[in-house]
């Protein structure tokens, strides 16, 4: 960065990049079902799991470009996924008026 070397990588960068922003997303997107995420998310890794896997084989070499988009993209809906399923709470948990998880403590 900046002519600096960076003590991670590409990949790992975008992935905290994109945790945050998948977090700031889910706090202003409408709400979604946990179980359409979960979904989004299957969808969301196979891009980042074919481009290290065709690396892995040494099948091609893959860009820092590619890594942080891929690892974005992940971290992203990972994020999202992760705190709906939070939200959403077991199955046979008590909701709220406003449909947030009731703490039964």
């Amino acid at each position: 960065l900046f002519g600096v070397p960076m003590p991670i990588c590409a990949r790992c960068t975008a992935i905290y990049l994109g945790l945050a922003a998948g977090a700031a997303l889910f706090m202003i997107l409408p709400v979604v079902e946990e179980r359409l995420m979960r979904m989004t998310l299957l969808l969301a890794t196979i891009p980042m799991a074919i481009d290290g896997l065709t690396q892995a084989t040494g099948l091609r070499e893959s860009t820092n470009a590619l890594r942080i988009i891929t690892g974005c993209l992940a971290a992203v809906v990972f994020a999202m996924w992760a705190l709906t399923a939070i939200e959403e709470g077991p199955p046979d948990a008590q909701k709220t008026e406003s449909g947030r998880q009731k703490c039964l403590m």
